[in-house]
């Protein structure tokens, strides 16, 4: 009996080894395929990255055609805002791969040197494309506070000539005092807007030059304002008073630097005569015979 289940048994042995060859090769079949599937989907993940890269450095190029009307603005915007969306997709399809194979590549340092990369790639477009819609929005408030501030020399004209009657009359004190805090509330959303202006010009370097303009524009405003804001009641006799004393002050300054451009050029004249004579004696002595 025992013979007969030794028998049994080797025949089942032998049974066996086929099926477990069997199973073996199915196995590395299948680690086969999951290997080719994983590198197809890395692959194409890489070229959609890639991609996006490329569209993201011609898409993000500010010139100066894109500085000039709220359109090309919007254009900027939604360029950046198409590329926000694939960088949110993409990421999701990479988030996805990465739970599925995570396994897989962390065994493996070439696949982690590439999802290493990628990440670093991911993470750069992401900066960039961030930093053009703050640029976007840079744009569109510098475009924003140049149409306030330049549009304002008129009107601030206009109140300077409203508070300057209104000063004459002492009755009219309380309507200057309106007119002033009127201005004040005005001014309030000019002075933001160029604040603004300033922080636009130094996120985008192509503002510069008008950003230098802008600032012209808005200090002569400022100034108009403080001018307004410092108006008030005087007597006639008294205005008149100031005007005097600021007509002699600018009389004295005036007589004063004349007196110093007056000594300037006599010792300018003065250098040039002593030059001119010393060159006639040098021509003189050069003229004498020679031994």
């Amino acid at each position: 009996m025992s013979l007969i289940k030794r028998y049994i048994l080797l025949l089942l042995l032998c049974l066996s080894i086929p099926l477990a060859a069997e199973e073996a090769n199915e196995e590395q079949q299948y680690s086969l395929q999951f290997q080719t599937e994983m590198r197809a989907q890395l692959d194409k993940l890489t070229a959609e990255l890639d991609q996006l890269a490329d569209d993201t450095k011609k898409q993000t190029t500010i010139t100066d055609k894109d500085l000039k009307t709220a359109y090309s603005v919007r254009t900027l915007e939604a360029k950046a805002q198409r590329l926000n969306h694939r960088m949110q997709s993409l990421n999701v399809k990479w988030d996805a791969f990465n739970a599925s194979y995570l396994g897989f590549i962390s065994e493996n340092d070439t696949l982690m040197e590439l999802m290493t990369k990628a990440q670093l790639l991911k993470q750069s477009l992401s900066d960039t494309i961030t930093a053009q819609q703050t640029k976007c929005q840079a744009i569109r408030d510098f475009l924003a506070a140049e149409q306030i501030v330049l549009s304002q020399d008129s009107m601030y004209n206009r109140i300077y000539k409203q508070a300057f009657r209104l000063s004459f009359v002492q009755k009219l004190t309380p309507q200057l005092e309106k007119l002033k805090a009127k201005e004040q509330a005005h001014f309030t959303p000019i002075q933001e807007a160029y604040d603004k202006a300033k922080t636009a010009a130094s996120t985008v370097p192509q503002l510069k030059e008008r950003a230098e303009l802008l600032s012209e524009s808005f200090f002569t405003i400022k100034s108009r304002s403080e001018k307004i804001q410092q108006m008030q009641y005087m007597p006639l006799m008294q205005r008149f008073k100031d005007y005097l004393i600021g007509f002699a002050c600018f009389a004295v300054i005036f007589m004063l630097f004349n007196n110093l451009t007056t000594k300037w050029q006599a010792a300018k004249q003065k250098k040039e005569a002593i030059k001119k004579q010393a060159e006639m004696l040098r021509k003189q002595q050069n003229d004498y015979p020679t031994i």
